[in-house]
């Protein structure tokens, strides 16, 4: 496996959401829900990868993955190798239609150049944004913790 084949296995996890059904141990907690006591009802936090690890982090992993990995494996089955879409789970194409994107959390700006796709979950607290590069940015969503969305590009939802 090569640096590249490595970079793109981080990637992938960095911007992997977490499933619904994520529960974990060893004294790590997750509480799925937030302001269940407001009138608009319940907001869900949707954690991704960069929630557990930064890249450095996700990169040692990938690698301690890998050492002793066998030249060939049985293949899957067919069905085990198919994505399982969640069925709440929104996703727009924006191909074509945003020049970027930026994040602004009181000053701090993160850029996003030419993004193709934002997914979120209604009522999470992130978005996952992919770019022309198939790079996937997990970024909280617009009005949580003081985020600012602002875009260069037709409006398409």
């Amino acid at each position: 496996m090569n640096a590249a084949q490595i970079k793109h296995m981080v990637d992938r996890f960095l911007g992997w959401y977490l499933p619904a059904d994520f529960r974990p141990d060893a004294g790590i907690s997750f509480k799925a829900t937030f302001n269940e006591h407001m009138p608009f009802g319940p907001m869900y936090h949707n954690p991704c990868g960069t929630n557990l690890f930064n890249a450095s982090q996700a990169e040692e992993m990938v690698r301690y993955m890998i050492v002793d990995l066998p030249q060939s494996l049985p293949e899957p089955s067919q069905a085990a190798t198919e994505p399982q879409p969640a069925s709440d789970l929104v996703i727009h194409d924006l191909t074509g239609t945003e020049e970027w994107r930026e994040y602004d959390f009181e000053g701090r700006v993160y850029r996003i150049n030419k993004p193709v796709s934002v997914a979120y979950r209604p009522g999470g607290t992130t978005h996952r944004v992919t770019d022309e590069e198939g790079v996937i940015h997990c970024v909280p969503a617009p009005g949580l913790f003081g985020c600012v969305l602002r875009f260069k590009g037709a409006l398409v939802f």
